[in-house]
């Protein structure tokens, strides 16, 4: 089996997709470790939830103009 880099990458991008979400939706609450989802989600991902938006906005904007 070889490994496939386009596959990978689409799989990390949606798994961050589903993650954000789902930190999105909790964002005011506590995780189990103590930090809100909102915190958790910038520690685990190394951006906010806030430029995760504007990034994914971005992606959006330049499929529907193309």
């Amino acid at each position: 089996m070889t490994f496939d880099q386009a596959k990978y990458d689409r799989e990390q991008k949606d798994r961050r997709l589903h993650w954000a979400r789902h930190c999105w939706r909790r964002r005011h609450q506590l995780s189990p470790n103590g930090l809100n989802f909102a915190q958790l989600f910038h520690k685990t991902e190394g951006i906010t939830l806030e430029q995760f938006k504007e990034i994914t906005d971005e992606e959006k904007r330049k499929q529907t103009d193309s």
